[in-house]
This record gives C-alpha cells, sequence and structure tokens, in this order.
C-alpha cells in the first residue's frame, strides 16, 4: 500500500489594475514565465483562447529538480476565477485563482492556492513541501504585484 500526501498553501494579494485586466494576464500562459520563476516552459491547446478543457504543458522547478506537468482547465468563471487540475510522473496537483475588486477601486485582490498530492515516504516531508509550496506562491505573487505598479 501506498501512502498519500496531500498538502495545500494559499496566498493573497492587491494588484493595482482592475479585474478584468488581471484575469486576462493570469489565465494566459504566455504569461506565466513573467511572474512564475519555477516555470521553464509552457505551451497549450488548442490554440487560441483559454476555456474548460484547455490542456497546458509545461516544465517546472521544484525541489532541486526539473519536473514535466499536464494540467487542464476545469472550471473557469470570467473574471472570478479559474481552476487546473494536473499531474507529473509523482505527484498530481491544483491550482486555483480566485479575483475580486478590491474596496479600494481600480484595484483586484486575488488569491492564490495550490494543492499537492503526492506518495508519502517520510510523513516530516509533508511540512518541508508545504513550506516550499507557500515560499514558491509568496514569491511568485511578489513578482505579479511588481508587474502591477
Amino acid at each position: 500500500m501506498v501512502l498519500r500526501r496531500k498538502v495545500s498553501s494559499a496566498a493573497s494579494i492587491c494588484l493595482n489594475a482592475e479585474r478584468n485586466d488581471v484575469f486576462k494576464f493570469l489565465i494566459d500562459p504566455k504569461n506565466t514565465k513573467r511572474w512564475n520563476k519555477a516555470v521553464e516552459y509552457v505551451s497549450h491547446r488548442p490554440q487560441g483562447p483559454i476555456r474548460v478543457g484547455t490542456v497546458a504543458s509545461c516544465r517546472v522547478g521544484f525541489l532541486g529538480t526539473s519536473i514535466g506537468l499536464v494540467y487542464r482547465i476545469v472550471d473557469l468563471d470570467e473574471p472570478n476565477s479559474f481552476l487546473g487540475e494536473g499531474s507529473s510522473s509523482t505527484f498530481n496537483y491544483t491550482s486555483r485563482f480566485d479575483l475580486d475588486s478590491s474596496s479600494d477601486g481600480g484595484r483586484t485582490d486575488v488569491t492564490w492556492s495550490v494543492a499537492i498530492e503526492y506518495s508519502a515516504i517520510l510523513p516530516i516531508a509533508a511540512s518541508y513541501v508545504t513550506r516550499e509550496i507557500s515560499s514558491g506562491i509568496n514569491r511568485n505573487l511578489a513578482i505579479l504585484r511588481g508587474l502591477f505598479v
């Protein structure tokens, strides 16, 4: 029997841009490398606008290794949220973005949550993986904030 572990993390920021503009930027895979430094490349099919069923392939650096991922958009509520589910050879994951117009006007609150399910070799590894996910989310959101100054 293989034990499975699920870890998740989320973080929020406020961006200086309208919700529609932030949504269009985040949903477009061509922009991912601009704010997510773990991403080495990304492509999607079919070409054209992203919609439910769009499949993206990417290579990311995670825990010191380069991992190929495939994910699919499974929920899309423009310009409020989108959810992708994916897998690699070693884990499954979900990535969700929720956007809300800030009370400041002209700004957008963004919450990014990630959950990863993987085979657990050592239970203590879960806390390390959770810290790495949380650190990566916060690092990338800081980069994203810099793009919307």
